[in-house]
């Protein structure tokens, strides 16, 4: 038997557990995930201008590098051509005349002061020192072993350095048994021939 008080604690414990089991089943309603929802978004909005900005960078400076390149082995090699053919005049036993180096002259000036892209500046080089020896060749009046062989030396070493500015530009090339090589810019397949 219970005595009154005790009873009395007996009901009140048993009123508070009825409403500590009714306020832990209510679970009060939590606000909706509404700023988790714009966070994605934000998310989503930086992710979408980081792409459109790299996409800008690539498209304003590394289009035009490439086709600064494709601009440069295209004059060069149209000097180198030129200067070719004049040689192979003298190695045919055209006396070389005044005009023939002049023209050779004018050919190393424009070389000299052709816009080279950084990676391509030793190749630059290279073709102003085969040049040089092409005006050594047409400035004396005939062609000599020593000089044919001291041109090819420097055309060999002027392939090299254009081999070596290709991997430093990471464009992909291939070279040809006959000594051309074939190169891509942007998918597009050029030939450079020796």
């Amino acid at each position: 038997m219970l005595t009154p008080a005790r009873q009395k604690i007996r009901q009140e414990l048993e009123e508070l557990q009825v409403k500590g089991r009714s306020f832990s089943e209510k679970v009060p309603e939590t606000p909706t995930k509404h700023r988790a929802k714009i966070n994605w978004s934000y998310y989503l909005l930086g992710l979408l201008l980081l792409c459109a900005a790299s996409a800008l960078l690539y498209k304003e400076y590394v289009v035009p590098k490439r086709e600064s390149v494709f601009t440069f082995l295209t004059k060069i090699q149209s000097y180198e051509e030129q200067s070719k053919q004049l040689v192979k005049g003298v190695a045919n036993g055209q006396v070389p005349s005044g005009q023939v180096r002049k023209k050779q002259q004018e050919l190393l000036k424009n070389v000299i002061h052709l816009d080279a892209p950084t990676s391509f500046y030793e190749y630059k080089k290279d073709m102003i020192s085969v040049m040089e020896q092409r005006l050594v060749i047409l400035s004396n009046m005939s062609v000599s072993q020593k000089s044919l062989t001291e041109l090819s030396v420097r055309e060999e070493l002027a392939l090299d350095s254009l081999r070596t500015a290709f991997d430093r530009e990471q464009i992909k090339y291939l070279q040809k048994d006959d000594g051309s090589i074939q190169y891509w810019i942007h998918s597009k397949s050029y030939l450079y021939q020796k």
